[in-house]
């Protein structure tokens, strides 16, 4: 059997209750954690009919089924009842398979066995699936009459129900096998009518003549069952259709116990650890209930006729017999008062710290004279009755009520001490594991100890009040100290797995800086080759740490062999000739037992190799960039060419002085000859060496001449026919700033405003900057004559998708595509390019390119292209319903073209929890960092943010790092040296040109499918050109060919719901044809909360964004951003995410421009403080949060935004988390770094709060004057960093692979497949899954071959 359907045999078919193999069960699946978010399902029915073979194709279980060539002549395939674990199910769900009810090898007069176990069914299960056969409906005489009557036929089964089920309310699914083409609305009706029939008309009489409890006496048998109806096909002649109906079946058991779920009534459910006892118990009573053995109907009858004669008679004495009853009742009353004083007298006791004995005999003692007091005087003297027993009722309730309070207080005690352990072993293990010295592990042993005794004394005391023997005090002191133990191994084992991170964290710091902790500049001087030899080292120290758990004071020799293994390898071999072994050839080491290892051995040098490899570039580049400061600083010929220079060189040089002219040639030639070498960017084209250096100059130089001297005659002749009456000078000037912007390719937007006299206080493009630079009026031209264009000659516009032959200049709209991604984001592009290295792509993209954008191109216009809301913008605006201004990229390149540029990798637990490959995701980062990823220019703003984290106790500081560790870090940044950016569409130069075909402004209308075979599939696309026009782009015949949407969180989910794939009645609103019924497409969407607080500076910082981050063990990162690229004159105006209204798009959308909006809006801007313009923003995120809403279409234009809901704070750990958040954001703010930033007073907190929830950064009502409220400041102020993700989570709308459940030929690859935001900023990760996957398609198509 799968061990992850995990079955045993929980009844035999003697009746006998496996009670170990119920408890093995139980811990196998882990059932006892579930508490109440668990279901029970059973099946019962006539034997031989499917339902083994029901329950395997349902569940996934493995089930003993019937051999169809044998038939009903072998032996019986179920005896007793089996149980196992459904796979992939939330929540966990039980399953029962009940032996048949007309099994031959019982005999016709041997029933017992089946309505015991049917009755044991219906008493423990959630849901009952009656197998039913469909010819059998409607016949008086058939299969099915028996089957119903085992399940309600006696009087005494309702008694025990009554017992038993209430006040749960059971579901009967009644499965319909082997449908015919009759409908299932026609056949329900006649099983209602079988069921009305059996259970109401022949049993009606005895339900209402059965003695009940009064509170149900008036109680119809229906208010025990819910009954549903569903029918099947047969499974042998149309098993495809068959498996269909059961998927679709399959799905209305997931969330079964939710509100409305399939489950029904889950009140006075059993915990699932008390599910064996409970289970247990019940089938105890059916055993020892002797009346459910009566087989004859005839008996059972005369039977109830008994028991009716034997209640009229004593309904007759009792009428002349009432006042015992009365007084057995107030004793009852008095019983009940009783013990619900001592229960008040007991906690106030227990409150008031008194002994939990000396409380608890104390209070019984007064609550027992009490009963005894008041009984006295209810008692009759001419009776002989007496109160004894109702008193030792209330004594065994007392001790009841007395034992449970003792266990829970005990396990709280417990608890409380296990918590108060974690809490001051796990941080502290965690970094004496990361300094990894000498003393390590004598200091965990230190810290073990004394933690350890300090929680025994404290435990100990606490449990002197209960007063028990010391052999349990022991045993439980014991148990606390396994469980420190336990603590500092678990941590131990965790920093284990994440050794080689740490190692190349610490090779990076030792390497990469000096002993200040400066970084290191590499001027040729530095040993490199010593640095490196001490940097693995220290790395290596640090493995021989991880290698095994040292809580002993025993010495081995681990350390001393992995340095002779590894970082002296020959002198180990010398030394050892005659040993021929490899020393680290081994699983074990020598005297450490397998229960303290960590690290065997075989993978000490495995990780060795792993990290020596993945820290040779780093050594490289060092090495690099030494060679080239010598080249720089020898720049000079050697002496004697100096002389022979000067005196070969002299007729030249008195040339020149008769000649100034020829000095202006030369330097205009400089000038030339600096412009080609920044737009060729020949210094990053000679980093992967000489020859691949050449060879892209070579062919890269006569387009970039041919095209700066084309920009200059254009920009020549426009300037002469717009404006020729303009002044020679101001000519001079604007085409001195338009040449060196597209020479340089940088432009200072500060200094260019000086030139014009109209201020920036548009949201639109700048209308008085050239169209060429960055207007997007005429950006579909500007995007295809770019030099970059030269390096991507298969991007395209779409209108050359054209009916024309293929040719250089269009796409074959004939020609069927292996692939066809949609949408050329983060991680379209990626996958784009991997996919085309064996197979024809055609990605298309609905924005355009980047490459010709300055405001997408250089830091300096971050927030420019996010206050730019026109049509063919980079960025879509969007307003969530939580009032929260949002956007949308739109652009080849996708959020990499319009975020903040940080870079930082998802973290071991979110790559496992993922399911993803971890060793081909460790190859799919640097793929993608060693084409865009750069190091930061780190500033005093970010330096400043840093130091203060630390002194807020964010520790430790880990350096520069891709790495996802807790503490302080620089992440990479896709912005290099020069502010400029380099986004995922750069990633497309990987591609193979031939194969790869990219269309811009292609928006896509929805997807083709094929829907006459089995299940849908997907065929094609539909998408519009720049021009309105339709085309229809389809995929190859070949049976793997796919449709890829990688359209972002939004736009997936969008785009399968505008094709049909989504809850079918929100479909049906919109009158889209249904392809797929799936309820959870565009829903569980998330955005990380943001809130953010100024803080401003004396004097103007330089701007940065992103670069140092906080990871708090709160659950909340601490990011920071500055300065600001505008000049003065537009400081009152919208700039959109880094302006200085904290990151939001503040104009008010057009439905909600209404007058008095607009002049609050007005004042809100005139009221902002100079000195906003001045400073920087601490942001602090919310990560992992658990509020999550949904995406819905609006109307069915894709270009329309969705309506999206994202629930912000609506689940309060998420507030919570926002609070600690500002608390430590309060910390860095007060922290001496920031002293020359704050200069405030005692309240400098409130006022910078002040400032903050003053400005214009959504539509949420705010509360000014309420500056003691933290949760009502992160409810106001809640804004966005761009991290949505949800709508198509694997499990419910795609599988691992991310294929789309129930469709064929159709994928989802992107961030809308996340449950959780990867890392503090996602696009690394997102860019990783896009490689990630597509290696994983071409590695599952090609073998080996695929070359990846």
């Amino acid at each position: 059997m799968d061990k992850e359907c995990c079955s045993t045999h929980l009844l035999d078919g003697d009746g006998n209750f496996n009670v170990e193999g119920v408890d093995y069960f139980m811990k196998e699946v882990k059932l006892s954690e579930c508490g109440l978010s668990y279901a029970v399902v059973a099946i019962m029915g006539p034997q031989s009919s499917g339902k083994s073979t029901l329950m395997n194709h349902l569940f996934g279980t493995n089930f003993r089924e019937m051999d169809a060539f044998k038939g009903r002549h072998a032996s019986q395939t179920t005896k007793g009842i089996w149980m196992a674990r459904c796979v992939g199910m939330e929540p966990c769900t039980v399953v029962m398979d009940l032996e048949g009810t007309d099994g031959r090898e019982r005999g016709e007069d041997d029933t017992a066995f089946e309505k015991q176990s049917s009755l044991f069914a219906l008493a423990v299960s959630d849901i009952v699936l009656i197998n039913m056969w469909c010819h059998d409906i409607g016949r008086e005489q058939a299969a099915n009459k028996p089957l119903l009557k085992t399940v309600f036929q006696a009087s005494y089964w309702v008694r025990v129900m009554m017992r038993l089920f209430s006040p749960r309310k059971t579901t009967l699914l009644f499965v319909i096998r082997d449908k015919t083409r009759t409908p299932l609305e026609n056949l329900e009706p006649v099983l209602r009518e079988d069921i009305q029939k059996v259970h109401f008309v022949k049993l009606f009489n005895i339900w209402d003549s059965v003695p009940k409890p009064e509170a149900h006496r008036e109680t119809p048998l229906s208010d025990f069952f819910n009954v549903e109806v569903v029918a099947l096909s047969s499974f042998e002649e149309k098993e495809e259709q068959f498996k269909e109906q059961v998927a679709s079946l399959r799905q209305r058991f997931h969330q079964s116990i939710a509100p409305g779920g399939l489950a029904g009534d889950r009140r006075g459910v059993v915990p699932a650890s008390g599910f064996s006892f409970s289970a247990q118990q019940i089938w105890k009573v059916i055993k020892e209930n002797k009346d459910l053995d009566l087989p004859a109907h005839k008996v059972m009858v005369a039977t109830v006729r008994c028991d009716e004669i034997s209640n009229e008679k004593f309904s007759s004495f009792s009428e002349n017999a009432l006042v015992q009853p009365a007084y057995q009742s107030m004793l009852g009353h008095i019983r009940s008062g009783a013990l619900d004083k001592f229960k008040e007298a007991f906690n106030n006791a227990l409150n008031e710290g008194k002994g939990f004995s000396a409380a608890s005999r104390d209070c019984a003692k007064h609550c027992i004279s009490q009963f005894d007091e008041e009984a006295e005087g209810v008692h009759i003297e001419q009776s002989n009755w007496d109160s004894s027993k109702v008193r030792e009722k209330l004594g065994r309730d007392i001790e009841a009520h007395v034992e449970s309070v003792r266990t829970a207080k005990l396990s709280e005690l417990t608890s409380t001490y296990e918590t108060k352990l974690d809490e001051a072993l796990s941080a502290p293990v965690e970094a004496l594991l990361d300094g990894a010295s000498n003393d390590t592990w004598l200091a965990i042993r230190k810290l073990l100890q004394r933690e350890k005794e300090k929680a025994v004394s404290g435990f100990s005391g606490s449990l002197t009040g209960f007063e028990m023997d010391n052999a349990t005090k022991d045993k439980m002191v014991s148990k606390l100290e396994t469980h420190a133990r336990g603590i500092v191994e678990a941590k131990a084992k965790e920093e284990a797995g994440r050794v080689l991170i740490r190692m190349k964290d610490r090779f990076t710091t030792l390497f990469s800086h000096d002993a200040d902790s400066m970084p290191r500049v590499w001027t040729g001087k530095e040993d490199v080759r010593g640095i490196t030899k001490t940097a693995r080292s220290a790395s290596l120290k640090l493995l021989s740490i991880m290698s095994a758990i040292r809580l002993e004071d025993d010495a081995d020799n681990i350390e001393s062999l992995l340095s002779l293994a590894l970082m002296d390898p020959k002198g180990a071999a010398s030394g050892n000739r005659s040993i021929t072994a490899d020393p680290l050839a081994s699983s074990s080491w020598e005297k450490i037992p397998p229960t303290r290892t960590l690290l065997t051995p075989v993978q000490c040098k495995s990780l060795w190799r792993q990290f020596k490899t993945e820290t040779e570039y780093t050594v490289g580049q060092a090495i690099t960039a030494q060679e080239a400061n010598k080249r720089n600083n020898n720049w000079l010929p050697p002496p004697w060419a100096i002389f022979a220079l000067l005196i070969l060189g002299f007729n030249e040089f008195m040339t020149l002085l008769r000649n100034p002219l020829y000095l202006g040639v030369l330097f205009m030639i400089f000038l030339l000859l600096k412009a080609v070498w920044v737009q060729m960017d020949v210094s990053n084209e000679f980093r992967l060496g000489v020859l691949p250096g050449i060879l892209s100059v070579s062919t890269k130089f006569l387009p970039t001449i041919m095209n700066l001297v084309k920009k200059l005659a254009e920009e020549g002749t426009a300037a002469a026919t717009t404006n020729p009456n303009r002044n020679a000078s101001t000519q001079s000037n604007s085409s001195e700033f338009f040449t060196c912007a597209q020479l340089y390719g940088c432009c200072s937007l500060s200094h260019s405003l000086k030139h014009f006299p109209t201020p920036f206080c548009s949201i639109k493009p700048f209308p008085q900057f050239s169209p060429k630079l960055i207007s997007n009026s005429e950006s579909a031209g500007a995007e295809y004559d770019h030099p970059a264009q030269y390096r991507y000659p298969f991007i395209k516009p779409a209108s050359s998708f054209s009916s024309q032959p293929s040719s250089a200049a269009g796409v074959d709209p004939a020609a069927a595509y292996d692939y066809i991604v949609v949408g050329g984001g983060t991680a379209g592009c990626p996958l784009a390019a991997t996919l085309s290295r064996n197979y024809s792509v055609l990605l298309l993209e609905r924005g355009g390119t980047p490459f010709a954008n300055s405001n997408v191109s250089f830091l300096q216009n971050f927030h420019i292209s996010l206050a730019d809301t026109s049509e063919k913008s980079a960025s879509q605006m969007f307003v969530s319903t939580d009032g929260v201004f949002n956007a949308r990229a739109r652009v080849l390149g996708g959020g990499t073209a319009i975020n903040a540029g940080f870079y930082t990798r998802a973290s071991a637990s979110e790559i496992e929890k993922a399911g993803w490959d971890a060793e081909l995701v460790n190859e799919s980062y640097p793929w993608i960092e060693n084409q865009i990823v750069h190091r930061p220019d780190f500033g005093p703003w970010q330096r400043a943010i840093s130091d203060s984290l630390l002194e807020a106790g964010v520790s430790p500081f880990n350096g520069f790092t891709y790495d996802h560790l807790y503490g302080t870090k620089v992440g990479g940044t896709i912005f290099d040296r020069f502010g400029r950016r380099h986004t995922a569409a750069e990633l497309l130069a990987s591609a193979n040109p031939d194969n790869l075909h990219v269309l811009v402004r292609a928006t896509v209308q929805k997807i083709e499918f094929d829907t006459t075979g089995k299940r849908p599939r997907a065929v094609g696309v539909i998408f519009k050109d720049e021009n309105g026009k339709a085309h229809t782009a389809v995929l190859s015949r070949r049976a793997r060919s796919e449709v890829i949407v990688s359209s972002g969180a939004i736009g997936s989910p969008q785009l399968l719901l505008l094709s049909g794939i989504g809850p079918k009645a929100d479909l049906e609103k919109l009158k889209i044809p249904v392809v797929l019924d799936n309820w959870f497409v565009g829903k569980n969407v998330s955005d990380n909360p943001m809130n953010s607080i100024f803080v401003p500076s004396k004097t103007p910082v330089k701007q940065s964004l992103i670069q140092t981050v906080g990871i708090t063990k709160v659950g909340v990162y601490i990011e920071a951003s500055s300065g600001f690229g505008q000049s003065e004159n537009s400081i009152h105006c919208n700039h959109g995410l880094a302006s200085a209204e904290i990151g939001q798009l503040s104009t008010i959308p057009p439905k909600q421009r209404t007058h008095a909006a607009i002049h609050e809006f007005r004042n809100r801007k005139q009221n902002l403080p100079v000195e906003a313009f001045q400073g920087g923003f601490i942001l602090e995120k919310v990560a992992r949060p658990l509020s999550q809403g949904k995406v819905t279409l609006s109307n069915t234009n894709v270009d329309s935004n969705p309506t999206v809901t994202f629930n912000y704070f609506s689940h309060p750990a998420d507030l919570a988390r926002c609070v600690e958040g500002l608390r430590v954001v309060e910390k860095l703010v007060k922290s001496k770094p920031f002293a020359d930033y704050t200069q405030l007073e005692d309240h400098a907190m409130e006022k910078l709060i002040n400032m903050s929830i003053e400005a214009n950064i959504n539509l949420i009502p705010r509360h000014t004057n309420d500056t003691t409220s933290l949760e009502q400041f992160c409810k106001d102020t809640v804004i966005t960093i761009w991290h949505y993700h949800g709508g198509c989570h694997v499990g419910k709308v795609v599988d691992p692979e991310y294929k789309v459940l129930g469709v064929g030929r159709l994928r989802v690859v992107d961030t809308s497949t996340f449950f959780d935001s990867p890392g503090t900023n996602p696009q690394a990760t997102v860019m990783m899954l896009g490689r990630y996957v597509g290696v994983k398609i071409l590695r599952g198509r090609l073998g080996e071959a695929a070359g990846v």
